[in-house]
């Protein structure tokens, strides 16, 4: 019998239907069934309170560093989900067979880039944002950084025209698939 441990998903602002093989028969199948069960989240972010808002379950909270501490805890049965940004959720299940997602999101939750107040910038990131989103990149890119296929996670080569000058960006790259440093290398969905 594989092991069939369950991440619900706090969705980081896609619309994003939520398709993951299982093998086998998985032990919930809805959020419901978490109540009064143990769930995993990560120490400082607010999973805890989404996961609470949005369900009014009766859980205990667990707190790990990493989702790969709670990916360990989920296998060793020490909790009985974990609550996940989809993106991290999702290479968290691609890379632990028996590990996958509920069926169903959390909640919705939106993240973004932060501008200084007036910076024009902010509008035409808008708009490449848009592009990228209407013409399917954002959901390519997605593919790319949280399936299990580490070949595919490069990052392109290319010669900026950088006439109007240099964008500056500050990321933690701690946060797989996100952006996170490989060898000497920021890499993942965000720097891309």
């Amino acid at each position: 019998m594989g092991l069939n441990c369950r991440i619900a998903v706090a969705d980081g602002g896609t619309d994003e239907t939520l398709q993951v093989q299982v093998d086998g028969t998985p032990e919930f199948t809805t959020i419901a069934e978490l109540d009064g069960k143990n769930i995993g989240c990560l120490n400082g972010s607010i999973s805890d309170k989404l996961f609470s808002d949005f369900t009014h379950l009766d859980v205990t909270y667990s707190f790990y560093n990493l989702p790969s501490d709670m990916c360990a805890a989920l296998k060793a049965h020490k909790i009985d989900g974990a609550v996940l940004d989809l993106p991290v959720a999702r290479l968290a299940a691609s890379q632990n067979p028996g590990i996958t997602l509920l069926p169903q999101l959390v909640a919705k939750d939106n993240y973004g880039f932060i501008f200084k107040k007036g910076n024009p910038l902010c509008q035409q990131a808008t708009e490449v944002i848009d592009r990228l989103r209407a013409d399917g990149t954002l959901d390519t890119l997605a593919d790319k950084w949280c399936g299990s296929d580490e070949s595919k996670k490069t990052m392109p080569d290319v010669d900026w025209d950088t006439s109007n000058g240099t964008l500056n960006f500050v990321t933690s790259g701690t946060v797989e698939p996100m952006n996170y440093i490989r060898g000497e290398d920021l890499v993942g969905y965000d720097v891309e």
